[in-house]
């Protein structure tokens, strides 16, 4: 990753497996490299080359700019049914609960799979069940990046509204 902390330590607790890359084409296609037996892997970069998104929309992540996270889940299904469909709503609904809590009031979830803050999108949710038993989920989380230069128009980035804690 660039020059941030490269230590998550929460999210190191959470998972049996957190696996740090500083170079990714995909969270979501480099995570089934590391998947075993009941396992909850989580994969994470700062610096995604080709990430896609809903729909086949591209997800890349400059250096610093962004993170993206997947995170692996035993899944009883074989694939994505009507017993699945919730999950990138539940994914979204956590993402939203930690910007609130962090003073976020604008964060909101837009129907199927986008955070917001206002109008402006600063994260995206893309879920794939994997036949072997897993649900990935990913996601790109907008961190900083030059106001005037944003990733796509309507993109707005995490430190954009929230001020880094102070070390």
């Amino acid at each position: 990753m660039s020059n941030r902390d490269l230590s998550f330590p929460l999210l190191e607790q959470s998972v049996d497996r957190l696996v740090v890359l500083t170079t990714a084409p995909s969270t979501n296609a480099e995570i089934k490299n590391f998947l075993s037996d009941g396992d909850v892997v989580a994969v994470i970069t700062d610096n995604q080359t080709d990430g896609r998104g809903r729909l086949g929309r591209h997800w890349v992540t400059k250096p610093g700019e962004s993170i993206a996270l997947s995170v692996a889940l035993p899944w009883s299904g074989e694939d994505q049914d009507s017993s699945g469909s919730w999950v990138p709503l539940i994914a979204g609904a956590g993402v939203v609960s930690a910007l609130l809590q962090y003073g976020l009031a604008e964060a909101s979830l837009k129907w199927p799979n986008d955070v917001l803050v206002g109008e402006s999108k600063l994260s995206g949710i893309l879920c794939e069940w994997v036949p072997a038993g897993w649900v990935i989920v990913g996601l790109g989380l907008n961190i900083d990046f030059p106001v005037d230069a944003p990733p796509s128009p309507r993109a707005t980035a995490l430190f954009h509204h929230v001020a880094a804690a102070e070390g």
